[in-house]
């Protein structure tokens, strides 16, 4: 269990790195729905965070409020990791 604490911890600390990185000029960004990201990086992880939860006796409702935000521009590798 605190190996794969460790192992979230150092992707947390990567993606971050990759965040923050200058970046070169020719790089092209292209607008991200911040909400539609969202509610797929629940979809993606819900099984994971729901399922440990459940096998711990603990029963987990998640409920968004998701409001229209303006787009952001991203990178797709960047969204890729994330």
């Amino acid at each position: 269990m605190m190996n794969l604490a460790a192992q979230d911890a150092a992707n947390v600390v990567r993606r971050l790195r990759e965040f923050y990185r200058q970046r070169r000029e020719t790089e092209v960004f292209e607008p991200i729905d911040v909400k539609r990201l969202v509610e797929q990086a629940i979809a993606l992880t819900q099984r994971k965070w729901k399922d440990q939860a459940q096998g711990s006796g603990v029963s987990i409702e998640l409920r968004t409020e998701l409001q229209d935000v303006p787009v952001l521009p991203a990178t797709n590798l960047t969204c890729a990791k994330c």
